[in-house]
């Protein structure tokens, strides 16, 4: 796992470079120009041009560059983070390959400042990030906002397995003024390839508790495109009474290129049917549900002086939920909300510095039996059951920001101007980040941003005999300030960094005493800050040991003006420490390791089924260790591996009464069939 930095500029600039075979260049099929060389290689050609190849072609050297300092605008490369001033965590190819996981959930689990907090591996978790709820992040692919209106809980319901990832970029902080409503305390953008050798990769594992996966992925390039389809199936017989699930998954993207515009477009769906063992109430431990979440997009893009893009997407999904799987009728949901949109974005250079403009339109609706205002006709859902509520909204961002570069200040600044359907007039969400070079090795940077988010519809519509939701909302608003300080010389960097959160109309559950219920309310403001370390050290000449990371973040949250209990704001992660490291043991068998250590804020209310009470019960401290061992078979392309999740068996639980799994051991094959 990497932090870069970027700026807007429309030229690439890297510095510190090796003599070994990586094709950087050929897949960025562009233009480079090359600043500062610390090679005889400037020295023997005198050259600040070079063109990248066409990656179709597979022609040409390759060469791997050892990245000290990155900064990159260019849409083909799908970089969508720009400041220098924000830290940005990018988990590449080579770490994806190396980590103990095999989808998206998994993945996350390990990329720094993300707090997980799983409600079932493969099945359903809540991402957080810098004290945050799981509303409050935005989720990309490729750029577009893949949020579900409905629920946060939905968030991670993307049909994207790792086959499928280039890179995923991590940004924590709040980003509204790049990407509009809903990057309240950070954003995740998920970077498909669109590109790469003609494969054929079949993949299959097997583990404890019935655990199996199972898929194959095809990649075609033709001469002004690229092809891709994949398929996988994964299930679990459960690590507890009701734990069990499937799922299903279906993708398909291409692009065709032709002068200098690119047509990109994607296909995917995904099937998910779940024991919820207790997911929303301890009381029913036999809860039930099923998913199914379809996306399309479609994007037009020319890259050249100014680069333009323009994307049109849809997004929908369906939720079926039951309180008792034994007695369906018992109690049912059934939900299926649907998101259209369309963006344009452009981005162009000039002298000293770069701007970019960008314009998305975002139309959100829901049909439900329980989230909404009652309609007059209602539509059946199956026997006996109707969508006789429903809700919708639009919303438009406008989007503008403007980076210079002097000297050694790199300054930006910019602001998201959003309208909502329902609300009067236009709100402002500005910003301005700062980076100073204070010495060659280290970078000082500052950044005041606001951010804000749209309530979901189950915070606005929710009824349940101690849930109530409030359709008179307001939309949530922070102030987001940032310093810190940058290290970086030869194979090792540093970051040290301050935050502070000012949150303004934050929704959360409130509880009513009087009433027994939970109601969704505006709190007046929380104040969140916290620390967070970096360290990224590479090891050169040890190959047992090649690579450090540890990464360390302090929360401290507390509420103004408001002492009633809440559910979410004041649950998080107070002390986060995570070690990783990776290398080789003997010739093709490499070997990663994390471990963390977290103390989660806060309390639940522990439920003992024998006398039908409840217990607050602070929650526990976490150690947990996940260790991969591979080996590759290079003759016939073969890759072999074994995960072991949760080495120490350590019980545990960081949601509610969810009890997580212990020790998991599972071990699978991974066959590159056809590669030319």
């Amino acid at each position: 796992m990497k932090s870069f930095f970027f700026s807007l500029h429309s030229s690439h600039t890297f510095k510190r470079w090796t003599r070994k075979s990586y094709a950087v260049f050929n897949s960025l099929g562009k233009t480079i120009r090359i600043g500062v060389l610390i090679t005889p290689l400037t020295l023997l050609f005198g050259i600040s041009e070079m063109k990248g190849q066409d990656p179709a072609n597979g022609k040409g050297e390759s060469k791997e560059v050892d990245i000290d300092e990155i900064e990159i605008n260019s849409e083909s490369a799908a970089l969508v983070f720009p400041e220098p001033s924000r830290v940005l965590t990018v988990i590449d190819q080579r770490e994806l390959k190396q980590l103990p996981v095999n989808d998206l959930q998994s993945i996350l689990e390990y990329a720094a400042g993300i707090d997980m907090r799983s409600r079932g591996p493969g099945v359903q978790a809540d991402l957080s990030m810098r004290g945050g709820s799981f509303e409050q992040n935005l989720i990309l692919i490729d750029g577009i906002n893949w949020n579900d209106p409905q629920t946060g809980h939905f968030a991670l319901n993307i049909p994207i397995r790792p086959n499928e990832i280039e890179r995923i970029e991590v940004l924590a902080g709040g980003a509204s003024r790049f990407y509009g409503a809903g990057a309240f305390t950070g954003a995740i953008n998920i970077v498909t390839k669109k590109s790469g050798a003609d494969q054929a990769i079949t993949e299959a594992s097997y583990g404890q508790h019935g655990l199996y996966e199972a898929g194959v992925s095809l990649h075609r390039n033709l001469a002004c495109g690229y092809h891709k389809a994949a398929a996988y199936t994964s299930g679990s017989d459960g690590y507890r009474a009701n734990t069990d699930f499937n799922r299903r998954e279906y993708f398909y993207q291409t692009n065709y290129r032709f002068q200098h515009w690119t047509l990109n477009g994607l296909v995917s769906h995904q099937n998910r049917a779940f024991g919820a063992n207790q997911f929303y109430s301890a009381m029913f431990p036999n809860q039930f549900e099923t998913s199914s979440t379809g996306a399309a997009m479609i994007e037009l893009a020319r890259y050249g002086a100014i680069n333009h893009r323009l994307s049109a997407y849809r997004r929908v999904h369906y939720d079926e939920f039951q309180l008792r799987r034994d007695n369906p009728d018992f109690y049912r949901n059934f939900h299926r909300n649907q998101v259209y949109g369309v963006k344009y974005k452009s981005t162009f250079s000039f002298g000293g510095g770069s701007t970019q403009v960008a314009a998305e339109f975002r139309n959100e609706s829901i049909l439900s039996n329980n989230l909404g205002e009652a309609i007059t006709d209602s539509i059946a859902v199956r026997e006996g059951y109707y969508y006789n509520k429903a809700a919708s909204r639009s919303h438009l961002s406008l989007l503008a920001d403007q980076t210079y570069k002097t000297g050694r200040w790199n300054i930006s600044f910019g602001s998201m101007i959003h309208y909502l359907s329902e609300s009067n007039g236009w709100q402002f969400y500005p910003g301005i980040d700062l980076a100073f070079q204070l010495h060659s090795h280290f970078i000082g940077f500052a950044s005041w941003n606001r951010s804000m988010r749209l309530p979901s519809f189950t915070e606005l519509y929710y009824q349940a005999p101690d849930l109530v939701g409030n359709p008179n909302l307001l939309p949530e608003e922070a102030q987001n300030f940032e310093l810190g300080i940058r290290f970086r010389k030869n194979n090792l960097s540093s970051e040290a960094i301050l935050f502070h959160r000012i949150g303004k109309n934050l929704i959360d559950w409130l509880w009513v005493g009087e009433e027994e219920k939970w109601f969704t309310q505006n709190l007046s403001k929380i104040h969140t800050s916290g620390t967070e370390y970096r360290i990224n050290w590479t090891v050169k000449g040890l190959p047992a040991v090649q690579q450090v990371q540890i990464h360390y973040v302090n929360l401290f949250a507390n509420k103004k003006n408001n002492e009633q209990e809440t559910r979410y704001v004041l649950d998080y992660l107070r002390h986060n420490l995570s070690i990783k490291l990776r290398g080789t043991l003997i010739g093709q068998l490499r070997w990663s390791i994390q471990s963390q250590w977290q103390q989660r804020n806060g309390s639940y209310l522990k439920y003992e089924p024998e006398t039908g009470q409840f217990e607050s019960v602070a929650y526990p401290r976490v150690f947990l260790t996940d260790l991969r061992l591979s080996y590759n078979i290079e003759s016939i392309k073969l890759n072999l591996f074994i995960d072991l999740k949760n080495i120490g068996d350590y019980r545990y639980v960081d949601w509610g009464n969810i009890e997580q799994p212990g020790r998991w051991v599972s071990g699978g094959i991974r066959w590159l069939l056809a590669d030319k």
